[in-house]
């Protein structure tokens, strides 16, 4: 591994299409996962997005 690469999910973490086999997936902002080979709704997956802590807008406002 040279550093610019995720490491390998171990197989647990494997995410599978039951529909077509699938391995690749579209994410949406609304939190929808879909398979990319056949479109199937990935219903047992959602997207959680989240912001660091030091991204957050101060209460203060901009400084």
């Amino acid at each position: 591994m040279n550093g610019h690469e995720p490491p390998e999910p171990r197989e647990a973490e494997r995410v599978v299409c039951t529909r077509c086999r699938g391995e690749q997936f579209r994410l949406y902002a609304g939190g929808g996962v879909y398979c990319a080979g056949c479109g199937a709704r990935m219903g047992n997956c959602r997207l959680l997005l989240r912001v660091p802590v030091d991204a957050q807008p101060s209460p203060d406002g901009p400084h």
